[in-house]
């Protein structure tokens, strides 16, 4: 038997309809995002802004879609298809990227040099959409995008924040488990290990 303790102003009641994966999902993914894009710990995401959602029709990039959007900034979604893009512009992303078609797979190359050319493929994509760099890149897919998300090929350093999530920190074995991380970009030219 595992007991927990937490501060009661932490809980809330379970609806009676849900079971208990549906009724932490939401809260989880609302809370988390959040936290990294609004919160005095977070980005502190303001009007204007143009905030980069990696996977924006998903859970946690879907919120962030809807914070982004809902405090004035702009949002950039990045899906996989075009079912997901369609579902990023529903949820408010009205400029959204399906990274197949710019040359992003599943999983980025293991060669640098190759991983920077894909994120330069993706940053003048970006510009060309609303004439400059992200602000702000909400990272929360680990591996497969971490690597440009943290070595943002682009004109503009440094970026004001890359976040990370903390779920996907502590998935990925981080000793960072409670607060999003605000990982500094790199200066153009100083090579970048992956």
């Amino acid at each position: 038997m595992t007991i927990l303790f937490e501060r009661a102003s932490q809980l809330i009641p379970k609806p009676g309809h849900l079971t208990w994966e549906e009724a932490a999902c939401n809260p989880l993914c609302a809370g988390t995002a959040y936290r990294m894009l609004v919160s005095t710990a977070g980005a502190r995401v303001k009007q204007g802004d143009v905030v980069l959602v990696w996977g924006a029709a998903g859970g946690l990039g879907g919120y962030a879609v809807q914070f982004v959007r809902n405090g004035g900034g702009i949002p950039i979604g990045v899906v996989s298809s075009e079912r997901s893009a369609e579902a990023a512009r529903r949820l408010g992303s009205e400029l959204v990227i399906n990274r197949t078609e710019i040359g992003l797979g599943a999983e980025l190359p293991a060669n640098p040099d190759e991983v920077l050319a894909a994120g330069r493929r993706l940053g003048k994509v970006i510009r060309g959409m609303v004439g400059r760099d992200p602000d702000i890149v909400f990272e929360h897919v680990g591996r497969a995008t971490f690597g440009i998300s943290a070595r943002w090929p682009c004109s503009a350093w440094p970026l004001r924040r890359v976040l990370e999530s903390p779920i996907r920190s502590c998935a990925a074995g981080s000793a960072h488990h409670d607060s999003p991380r605000c990982v500094p970009s790199l200066p153009p030219g100083r090579p970048a290990v992956w």
